[in-house]
């Protein structure tokens, strides 16, 4: 059981057991993050329950993967390159 005394210690076991030595807690924390942006969550509602005060702390954590970049180009792909629609106000000068 993982508590404030014994959870370095734990962990290392745990870490070991699944195989996944260099696996740190705050990697948990990363992966969450990311998973909550993914998912759509607004950030701040994510920052809640994540624990992230910050938004400069939260964005430490919400890592963005090469994979989130690819997808991101081939959504822009499928909208024929286009990023935003023009202003029509601005169209207009």
């Amino acid at each position: 059981m993982f508590d404030a005394t014994n959870l370095r210690r734990e962990w290392a076991s745990a870490t070991v057991a699944a195989k996944c030595p260099e696996l740190l807690i705050h990697d948990l924390r990363r992966s969450g993050a990311r998973n909550l942006v993914n998912a759509g969550v607004p950030e701040t509602v994510a920052m809640k329950i994540g624990g992230w005060k910050t938004r400069s702390v939260f964005i430490r954590y919400a890592i963005v993967a090469t994979k989130d970049i690819q997808n991101a180009m081939n959504a822009l792909e499928k909208n024929d390159g286009t990023l935003m629609e023009p202003d029509a106000k601005l169209a207009q000068r």
